[in-house]
């Protein structure tokens, strides 16, 4: 122990997360909508968020450019321009994809941490602690963790047996 912290290892074993839903302390940990993923069910959910993550940051893309469109139209415009009107209908129709492929990448108990690059995450337990499994965009298979206090600078690999 250093400065009274505890020392955390460099590695960790993923732990089924059925062993824990009686654990208090790590499920009121979970943010709120979070729940306990295995690494199987995590790495399964793996190719269908691959799939949607370029969506997501095409329309991330064309919702920053529409934006940066209506503000500068705004600036000579009134609301109610056809054209203004044109450019919101189609931001209003971005979003509402976005938030339906969004609900279709995160079902899995994901969370899209970053957009562009992409950065997934999946709350699970390992060594009997909460942790969170991370993957990112380029990276073949989910292989890393961390901790929820360290955040993803702070990846360890996931020791499997």
């Amino acid at each position: 122990m250093v400065g009274g912290d505890e020392a955390k290892p460099l590695g960790g074993r993923p732990m089924e997360p059925e062993a824990f839903t009686d654990n208090e302390d790590i499920i009121s940990a979970l943010p709120i909508k979070s729940h306990l993923v295995s690494l199987e069910a995590a790495r399964f959910s793996l190719p269908t968020i691959k799939r949607l993550i370029p969506l997501l940051q095409s329309m991330q893309d064309q919702a920053t450019a529409l934006t940066e469109e209506l503000n500068i139209l705004m600036d000579g415009m009134l609301p109610e321009d056809p054209h203004i009107v044109e450019i919101s209908d189609l931001l209003a129709k971005i979003v509402v994809e976005w938030q339906a492929t969004n609900a279709a990448a995160t079902a899995s108990g994901a969370i899209l941490s970053s957009i562009d690059p992409a950065i997934v995450e999946w709350y699970s337990v390992i060594d009997g602690r909460l942790a969170l499994f991370c993957w990112n965009e380029g990276e073949a298979d989910i292989e890393w963790f961390h901790w929820p206090e360290d955040g993803c600078l702070s990846r360890r690999p996931i020791l499997e047996a």
